[in-house]
């Protein structure tokens, strides 16, 4: 592939990036990150990460979403329980980008005879 379409669509990624960024924040729903950070809490209080409590995040129809994920994640989530859940979902959201960005490397570097327009602007265009 040419430098110059290698650019162009490497410029198409950071332009919807940077829009899909924009328009990701700020919202009141924060999905998992939300209960992430509500477990690691109930943990580092000595409560039970897995039940309801008063700070168990609510879903958009008002049902408590408790935390469903492995016990050793609780480790994890107790780390970053007093992060700001805005920021770290910011964050969360850069390190995904950068890994999407990584796997679409490795595809092009492993399949380079295999590359065309489409197959790129359609990798670059279902990323949230």
């Amino acid at each position: 592939m040419p430098r110059i379409v290698r650019a162009i669509c490497l410029a198409g990624l950071a332009v919807i990036a940077g829009v899909s960024f924009r328009i990701s924040f700020p919202r009141a729903y924060l999905g998992d990150i939300a209960v992430f950070i509500g477990a690691g809490r109930l943990a580092a209080l000595g409560q039970n990460p897995y039940g309801v409590a008063d700070i168990t995040p609510l879903g958009p129809n008002g049902v408590p979403f408790p935390n469903l994920s492995p016990p050793v994640s609780v480790l994890l989530f107790q780390q970053i329980a007093w992060v700001d859940s805005a920021t770290l979902f910011r964050i969360w959201y850069v390190v995904s980008l950068a890994v999407y960005v990584l796997v679409l490397l490795a595809f092009s570097r492993g399949y380079p005879g295999r590359q065309s327009m489409v197959r790129l602007l359609w990798a670059f265009a279902i990323f949230p």
